[in-house]
């Protein structure tokens, strides 16, 4: 049930292989935290997941996103004892260039939202040609404690309007 943000309906499976595979999921994020889990529990300081994988809906509606989960420093020079933390800006600062790199530059929107399980104010919805494409922010805190930021984007709905570019 975490990171529902999209409101979609959820498929259970009439015969799981395990209890807690008897849904399908609807976002990757929640897998990326049992990973990250894994990771701190063996004292792995600076953690940065992706995944891409397919969702679905109640509809049988496939789409592939990709998940992204940093925390700790994203840069460290412990000769000149140099650190660049992850923070929002930082995550923010891969969105705009995975954007960019495809060909959306001024086409993309960070819009301030409240997100379900996302923390109030460092997290925000991501949208292409008004279309929301996905999420990112910070995790709230009643959920874990760490200082993890989380980005998930429909692949699908990047490629849609690459589709539509001609070329001369």
């Amino acid at each position: 049930n975490l990171f529902d943000y999209e409101n979609k309906e959820k498929v259970v499976l009439p015969n799981p292989m395990s209890i807690d595979k008897s849904v399908v999921r609807t976002s990757i994020l929640p897998s990326l935290l049992n990973i990250y889990e894994y990771n701190k529990s063996r004292k792995v300081e600076n953690i940065f997941l992706y995944e891409i994988s397919k969702t679905y809906d109640s509809s049988y509606t496939e789409d592939t996103k990709i998940a992204i989960l940093m925390k700790g420093d994203y840069l460290s020079n412990q000769w000149q004892s140099n650190k660049i933390q992850t923070d929002f800006y930082l995550a923010k600062g891969i969105v705009e260039n995975i954007l960019d790199y495809l060909g959306f530059k001024n086409r993309y929107d960070f819009e301030v939202a409240n997100i379900k399980d996302m923390h109030p104010g460092i997290s925000a919805k991501i949208t292409l040609d008004k279309e929301e494409i996905g999420i990112i922010g910070r995790i709230h805190p009643s959920i874990k404690k760490d200082d993890i930021y989380l980005i998930e984007l429909s692949l699908n709905k990047l490629i849609k309007p690459i589709k539509k570019i001609k070329y001369k």
